[in-house]
């Protein structure tokens, strides 16, 4: 995903704040968020629970590739569809750690500031869709004729980003990046109605209640991906009150025995749903927003991430791009059986994803130096 580094200190006095009232018992913890958040932005990385979030996503997102579809098996097992059901929060925690990331630092919302991202994100893409033309080429080992051997359908897929199925969320960053900000100019009050209306956009698209599109376009539709985007804006203009709520131990107890119910529930209830009929998109938009908030709550403290848990958020982006590559040939090589449910399968093609694209970001840093490897591979 777009990573954005908060640049710069927080732009609070604490020691006034402290000196205006703080009650002595959350004294302490106030001074820890804010020598949290000096730390964040001196080393210019992300929060802890930005980085657990980024970590449980990509490996979703590896996890969700590895499972039959209709693309590639004519029938699939009941307990397939309801894994990819629930497990859809994967694409949306990115987003929402983008904006959170965003918000976090008035100068990462500078014109400045946006074009950098940009490039963070066009160079590794642009390598990567090269890299998914020759591959595609070679896994079919036929010529590619007419229409997709020409030029301008490689300029055009690289424009809609559709040279390798997944880069979908590519187009969707890109777009959410560029009004970046327009986002901004926003009044702070205004964001919650904005959410809001966000929200209601999303479900009505998820719902195909607005106008129909092509599959094509309606992965790649702002509808879809603005919501979970101003979410994560939103839990960083207010992170102060959010922490502070969830300080109090059993206030977070409670809040996430509620989220994890919910949570559970609408797993149950996608679950029950026979196959073939029309996707309950609702359901699963509150299910992926649940658990977002649950790994959110979860991951609240002044505490740093486990190193492989900041190691998989760092290299996430790289990680996205290119574990079709290496999940592909063991797909190829050991097909479904159509109908079945095959765990050792999904966990194989996943371990294949995720192990090698891994392998590849630390080869790459160790080869071309990690800001070198960072700016052409993620």
């Amino acid at each position: 995903s777009a990573r954005g580094s908060p640049e710069g200190g927080t732009g609070i006095d604490w020691k006034r704040r402290l000196r205006g009232g703080v009650p002595r018992g959350r004294a302490a913890a106030a001074l820890a968020r804010a020598a949290e958040a000096e730390h964040v932005a001196g080393q210019g990385g992300p929060e802890a629970k930005v980085d657990w979030i980024k970590a449980v996503a990509i490996v979703m997102v590896v996890m969700i590739h590895s499972l039959p579809d209709t693309f590639t098996s004519s029938k699939i097992s009941h307990m397939d569809v309801w894994i990819g059901q629930i497990t859809r929060f994967a694409v949306p925690s990115f987003l929402a750690c983008s904006g959170y990331i965003i918000a976090s630092s008035r100068s990462s919302r500078s014109f400045k500031a946006v074009r950098q991202r940009l490039e963070r994100l066009l160079l590794p893409y642009l390598v990567f869709s090269v890299v998914a033309w020759f591959y595609q080429y070679a896994m079919t080992k036929t010529e590619r004729g007419g229409e997709k051997d020409s030029v301008s359908s490689f300029i055009l897929n690289l424009l809609s980003c559709s040279e390798l199925g997944p880069y979908y969320y590519v187009f969707l960053i890109l777009c959410l990046v560029l009004v970046t900000p327009l986002i901004a100019l926003l009044p702070q009050r205004a964001m919650p109605f904005v959410f809001c209306v966000a929200l209601g956009l999303q479900f009505a698209h998820e719902e195909w209640l607005l106008p129909s599109l092509s599959f094509f376009w309606q992965v790649r539709s702002p509808a879809r991906s603005l919501a979970p985007f101003l979410a994560g804006w939103l839990a960083s203009q207010h992170r102060e009150s959010i922490v502070d709520f969830l300080e109090q131990g059993r206030r977070r107890l409670l809040c996430m025995a509620l989220l994890s119910v919910l949570c559970l529930l609408s797993a149950v209830a996608l679950f029950q749903l026979p196959d073939g009929g029309r996707l309950p998109w609702a359901l699963i938009v509150v299910e992926s927003y649940a658990v977002l908030a649950l790994l959110f709550a979860a991951t609240v403290g002044p505490t740093e991430a486990p190193e492989v848990v900041s190691w998989l958020s760092n290299a996430s982006y790289t990680i996205y791009l290119s574990h079709y590559y290496f999940l592909t040939p063991v797909l190829l090589l050991y097909p479904y059986v159509p109908g079945t449910f095959d765990p050792v399968h999904i966990l194989l093609c996943t371990m294949a994803g995720l192990g090698n694209s891994a392998s590849l970001v630390l080869l790459g840093r160790s080869l071309l130096g990690e800001s070198r490897a960072r700016k052409w591979i993620g």
